[in-house]
C-alpha cells in the first residue's frame, strides 16, 4: 500500500502532485474543502458534473459562463440583482417565441402587434 501510495504521490520542490493512471476519488465522512492563495481550476477531458443533494451556492465578484450552448432547466426559478441587469443576445426569444414583442410606438391591430421589435419575440 505504500508503494501505490508513493506512485500517486509527487512531492517536489514547486509543491504536491496526486497524479492517477486510474480513477481518482476523494471520500469524506464529512466536508471536503480546497482552499488556494491563488487561482483555482478544474478541468475535465469529458463531460464535468456537479452533483448536490441539497442546495448548490456559487459565489464570486463576477460569475462569467461561457459555452457554445448553455441551458438551465428548473420547475421553478428566479433571476434577482440589486442594480441594473443587462441581457444581451442577437436575438432574444421569450417562452420560445416566435411573435415580435410590442415597443414604444409599436402599430398594434386587434390583439396582434404589427410593427414589433424585430429581435424580441414572445408567445
Amino acid at each position: 500500500q505504500v508503494a501505490l501510495l508513493q506512485s500517486v504521490i509527487k512531492i517536489s520542490g514547486n509543491g504536491v502532485e496526486i497524479a492517477s493512471g486510474y480513477d481518482l476519488k476523494i471520500n469524506a465522512a464529512r466536508a471536503v474543502e480546497i482552499n488556494s492563495g491563488g487561482g483555482t481550476a478544474i478541468k475535465s477531458g469529458g463531460t464535468t458534473r456537479l452533483l448536490s443533494s441539497g442546495d448548490i451556492s456559487i459565489k464570486s465578484s463576477t460569475l462569467d459562463l461561457s459555452s457554445s450552448y448553455f441551458r438551465i432547466s428548473a420547475s421553478r426559478g428566479e433571476i434577482s440583482v440589486s442594480s441594473e441587469m443587462s441581457i444581451k443576445g442577437a436575438i432574444l426569444k421569450l417562452n420560445k417565441g416566435t411573435k415580435p414583442i410590442a415597443t414604444v410606438g409599436s402599430m398594434i391591430a386587434g390583439n396582434q402587434v404589427v410593427t414589433g421589435s424585430q429581435t424580441i419575440y414572445g408567445e
